[in-house]
């Protein structure tokens, strides 16, 4: 059973969280009522506050060569959960249903949604290193996760050009240049990154709404649900328990700081560019969004649960 300091800690988070859903409902209601309204924010989000977020966070780290093993430890379990996944979904179904609950299962919404929890739960000195350990998630998105979803649609050579693409990789390498040769954000700039920082919140929230308004019908489907829920909230955190433990008693690179960004990160909700990747390909669009939905409410208890539990 929970403690009583493990129910305070999670109602706190509950309640720093239960506003970023106020917002992702008045995206799905302007999303309703204006199909194309993503569109120019999610270009402003990708394009611009994305990239400044990123290289500001990472710039102020007081940088450590071992931070650098954080995206491959967290790309590498993505793929682990991936393939994983994958393997037992091609014993269940003869379809294309484990390409694209592999991927995520794997994946997670680490961006629109792990972003704003992580600006709420870290201080600042922390974030960047927030904003490294994710970039695994992402270059997963681009490569094996999207081949996954893809696999008889398109090439790794086709995923892997995707994946260049993506304004955040050049922003980490600035990010990490600049930490590595101690250029941080001078203080005459601090309030305009702390208010893109805010801005970023605000439109993450909405650009989860504006994906979950695409939904058209709810597709529950029990099997479904406990197949990905499994990989997602429960072996993802397995992982990642066994990572940290492994650490903690043998190799001791990183600090008990970085363990808890770990941790959070293997609780995050199933990723929304899955119901991106569904729509694009035609593979199941409906219980994909119907999916990412239900987990995205479930993860307003589950995710302050588990990092009260944390600690």
């Amino acid at each position: 059973m929970m403690t009583g300091d493990a129910l305070t800690i999670a109602e706190a988070m509950i309640v720093k969280i239960a506003p970023l859903y106020g917002l992702m409902l008045l995206g799905f209601i302007y999303g309703r009522l204006r199909p194309t309204a993503a569109e120019p924010v999610s270009f402003l989000q990708i394009y611009f506050m994305v990239p400044l977020v990123t290289v500001t966070g990472i710039a102020n780290l007081e940088f450590q060569v071992n931070y650098l093993l954080l995206p491959i430890i967290t790309y590498l379990g993505c793929c682990v959960v991936a393939l994983a996944a994958y393997w037992v979904g091609r014993k269940i179904w003869n379809d294309s249903t484990p390409n694209i609950f592999s991927y995520a299962s794997g994946c997670a919404n680490v961006g629109y949604y792990g972003i704003p929890v992580a600006l709420i739960v870290f201080p600042p000195e922390t974030f960047g290193i927030f904003m490294m350990s994710m970039i695994g998630f992402t270059l997963f998105e681009g490569s094996l996760g999207y081949y996954l979803v893809a696999r008889g649609h398109f090439t790794v050579k086709d995923s892997l050009k995707k994946l260049v693409r993506l304004p955040i990789l050049y922003a980490f390498t600035a990010g990490v240049v600049l930490s590595a040769f101690g250029m941080h954000v001078p203080d005459a700039l601090k309030d305009i990154t702390r208010d893109v920082r805010g801005c970023y919140v605000t439109l993450g929230a909405l650009m989860i709404g504006f994906g979950l308004s695409r939904l058209q019908h709810l597709k529950i489907e029990g099997k479904l649900i406990a197949y990905t829920f499994s990989f997602k909230f429960i072996g993802w955190p397995l992982l990642a328990l066994a990572l940290i433990a492994l650490d903690r008693n043998l190799t001791h690179l990183f600090a008990p700081e970085i363990h808890k960004i770990l941790f959070l990160l293997s609780v995050m909700p199933l990723p929304a560019n899955a119901i991106a990747f569904a729509l694009q390909l035609n593979i199941q669009p409906d219980k994909a969004s119907t999916l990412v939905f239900i987990s995205t409410l479930f993860a307003l208890i589950y995710v302050p649960l588990a990092m009260a539990f944390w600690g």
